[in-house]
């Protein structure tokens, strides 16, 4: 009977639309760009390499757990 465009809530609906389409992308190009981080790739000598080079472990908890994992 009314027809008012975009003057009722057709606009937010719009606007609500093309937000959520903006947010998916994003997401999608910092998925990726952001490549695959996962530390299952890694080996255990290499994980063990990161920890002793941020300090987590000393040079003989290095040594004795890399002699396990070898």
């Amino acid at each position: 009977m009314y027809d008012y465009g975009m003057m009722g809530w057709g606009w937010m609906i719009l606007a609500l639309a093309t937000l959520l389409l903006f947010l998916v992308g994003a997401f999608v190009i910092a998925f990726i760009l952001r490549g695959n981080k996962n530390p299952k790739d890694q080996t255990a000598e290499e994980l063990l390499k990161i920890r002793l080079a941020k300090g987590e472990i000393s040079e003989e908890e290095f040594d004795r757990l890399i002699k396990k994992v070898k």
